[in-house]
């Protein structure tokens, strides 16, 4: 099947007539538009549905706006769970383009009138994770319809977390409950704590948060000085916002230096102290002997953090800790900063998605997001805080001002550069458990939230998570060798936190959870990573476990990089459902996954790769290139082989039409040499699918038409 390429106001060879894609593109931009071909008796395509899933509506006759300048025809598909565009040269049932409704912010209306007078209507959804997807509807009534259906799904699926899809969503063979396929086992604080040897020595393990009393955001496993008793911590919680008072993260596995988390002290504007605090600080001190100094790292710029004395917060005072900390004042950009950043660049994305952006300014207009200047200020401080611990030995509180955002962006960093266990699947999963998940960190609110205004209105959402994940991406572009995953792990766990497909990000703290009871009702995302044929797809094939335990990466802003599958390729794959394998058009038309851009199916490299020293610096900064080309080649190698095994059964049905024509043209033929029909009619069957695969022969177009060469034409 061959795409044309029509001028915006021509028409193209379908029912559509003419069409255009938005009042704001330019009347001389053409539009590849991808036409559905013969694809056998297959009838009309229909969606592969989750268990729990049902179809609430269908529109017909859409155009998917995949990438500039492509189009796909087919029909958009509403059910409780997704938005799912299924094309009409789809044979597996498999949506190319589907969103969850969990990740849609909100949709407009972007009419367009053409010069005859037939009117186009853009659907554009606008979503929370930077993405703007827009779908071409054929009339007004379809647009009305669209916009029905989606205000009553979108106010359903979003009304509350007990309203998301993890609770219907089931699946066919689930795992046996506790066992290593089970998600919901993989995290144990108690396990995870020995590892860490924070059960033992001048540490120990306390249960007083076992009902959620003393912190309702804290988890019921709490790591302390041996020497500081329950009684006590309950005392020293009362002291910092929220009762979230210094524990134990992470211990360094060659000193005793430990990492540590909590929200600001109440110190307020008469400078309030507590006894049992300063006592906790002391003894966090004294159970380091290589450095009895405790050095608080404060992720707010001191003049937030002095701002903080008037509502009843603020910062340590060296002196009524008998000199034994050290603070040091980050200025980690805070939740607001971050939401305005990307606001900022989600516009920026926007317009360069309509092609409104002037490419001589397309890095100026980066820097102005200040999205990698937010990115950078967090990798320094990570650097800053793993050199404390691998350095000077010594022991580091960090927090912010409730300690549930920069805390543990910036904790769950350090732990990254300074532990290659987190660097592995299993072990990425428990840190995002401990220090993201058990700790607090309020998904339900930053990420999902439609309370009162639209996402990116409201006062508490800001893509925090979504942030720290684009430092972990930062880091694994420079030690490509050093992660046993990959970045499409990366965008499935993101994917996760918005879809509410599983019950892992669900609610705002593990307490929420556990009254909700999320693990008996919901399915866990760490179980479909931990699916045999999902393993593969998250590999990195140039990890390697036994490389440096310390991670130093470069962190200055030209040291920094743009994640493209991120922010300017579009992401079409929902967690657990795979999307559909490019069709013949596909091949030349479409995305093949690959990039995001229309290209043909080979993947080209970069040919300056120098890969004489494994162990460049040419490697170290572009090896994250052939750790996703491996993974998206293999995919190409299973989809190139359905495209064949579909034009091979296409073609058959040509073959058997053709043989039966050419037949009866033998017959008829009076030259005393062998006719061609005679030929085609005596060559083998493989013969006949080299001849109309393009052989050596013969070359069959899309009329059913036959040029022969080497011999007679037949009469």
């Amino acid at each position: 099947m061959d795409a044309c390429v029509l001028p915006i106001g021509s028409p193209p060879e379908s029912k559509w007539g003419t069409f255009s894609v938005c009042s704001d593109m330019d009347p001389g931009d053409t539009w590849t538009l991808v036409h559905p071909h013969a694809t056998g008796e297959t009838g009309e395509p229909a969606l592969a549905l989750l268990g729990g899933e049902r179809t609430i509506d269908e529109l017909h006759d859409c155009m998917w706006m995949c990438d500039q300048p492509v189009a796909c025809l087919g029909k958009l598909i509403f059910t409780n769970f997704r938005i799912a565009f299924l094309p009409n040269t789809s044979v597996d049932m498999r949506p190319t383009c589907q969103l969850p409704l969990q990740v849609v912010d909100s949709f407009v209306q972007k009419p367009h009138r053409l010069p005859c007078g037939s009117a186009r209507h853009v659907l554009a959804l606008d979503c929370k994770d930077l993405r703007t997807v827009q779908f071409i509807l054929p009339s007004l009534q379809c647009w009305t319809r669209a916009s029905q259906t989606l205000s009553q799904v979108l106010l359903g699926s979003t009304a509350s977390p007990d309203t998301a899809f993890a609770f219907s969503y089931h699946l066919d063979k689930p795992p046996a409950p506790g066992s290593d396929a089970d998600g919901w086992t993989w995290y144990n604080a108690d396990a995870e704590f020995a590892r860490l040897g924070l059960d033992r020595g001048n540490y120990r393990l306390s249960y007083v948060n076992g009902d959620f009393r003393m912190c309702p955001s804290y988890p019921v496993v709490l790591a302390v000085p041996k020497s500081f008793s329950d009684s006590s911590m309950s005392l020293a919680a009362a002291f910092r916002k929220k009762n979230r008072m210094p524990v134990a993260t992470w211990r360094h596995p060659n000193s005793d230096a430990v990492l540590l988390r909590s929200s600001q002290p109440c110190v307020g504007v008469f400078s309030s102290r507590c006894s049992q605090d300063e006592l906790l600080i002391h003894e966090i001190g004294a159970a380091n002997p290589g450095c009895n100094v405790v050095f608080v790292a404060d992720c707010r710029a001191q003049i937030s953090a002095f701002t903080n004395k008037a509502v009843g917060g603020g910062y340590e005072n060296p002196e009524h800790y008998s000199g034994n900390i050290a603070i040091e004042f980050l200025g980690i950009p805070n939740l607001h900063a971050v939401r305005d950043a990307a606001v900022r660049l989600r516009v920026l994305l926007a317009a360069r998605a309509s092609q409104q952006v002037d490419e001589s300014k397309w890095l100026s207009q980066l820097e102005a997001t200040q999205w990698w200047w937010h990115t950078h200020v967090l990798l320094k401080s990570a650097c800053q805080v793993a050199d404390l611990l691998e350095n000077k030995s010594a022991s580091v509180i960090v927090h912010c001002s409730d300690g549930w955002d920069r805390t543990s962006q910036l904790v769950s960093l350090v732990q990254l550069l300074c532990d290659g266990y987190y660097r592995t699947v299993r072990g990425f999963a428990v840190l995002v458990e401990k220090d993201w998940l058990s700790f607090g960190h309020k998904f339900t609110k930053r990420s999902v939230s439609n309370e009162h205004a639209g996402y990116w209105q409201h006062d508490q959402t800001s893509p925090i998570f979504l942030q720290w994940l684009d430092c972990v991406w930062q880091i694994m572009r420079q030690f490509p060798c050093a992660f046993e995953f990959n970045e499409t792990f990366l965008l499935t766990i993101l994917e996760s936190v918005y879809s509410g497909q599983y019950g892992t990000f669900l609610w705002n703290s593990d307490r929420e959870r556990r009254v909700s009871k999320v693990r008996d009702n919901t399915v866990s995302v760490w179980t479909y990573v931990a699916a045999p044929n999902e393993a593969q797809r998250f590999s990195n094939p140039f990890y390697n476990g036994a490389g440096p335990r310390r991670l130093q990466p470069r962190v200055a802003l030209p040291d920094l990089d743009v994640w493209r599958a991120l922010y300017l390729a579009p992401r079409h794959s929902i967690l657990g459902i795979p999307t559909a394998a490019p069709n013949v058009a596909s091949r030349t038309s479409l995305n093949s996954s690959c990039n995001g851009r229309a290209s043909s199916s080979t993947l080209h490299l970069n040919s300056n790769l120098n890969l004489a020293d494994p162990c460049g610096d040419s490697v170290l900064q572009r090896g994250h290139v052939l750790v996703s080309a491996v993974a998206r080649l293999t995919d190409r190698c299973t989809q190139i082989q359905q495209e064949r095994d579909v034009e091979v059964a296409c073609l058959k049905k040509k073959i058997l039409r053709l043989k039966e024509q050419m037949k009866s043209l033998s017959t008829m033929s009076t030259s005393t040499t062998p006719s061609a029909a005679a030929t085609f009619c005596a060559a083998s069957p493989s013969q006949h699918s080299r001849w109309a695969l393009g052989g050596e022969d013969a070359d069959f177009d899309d009329e059913d038409n036959v040029s022969l060469s080497g011999s007679e034409e037949c009469g």
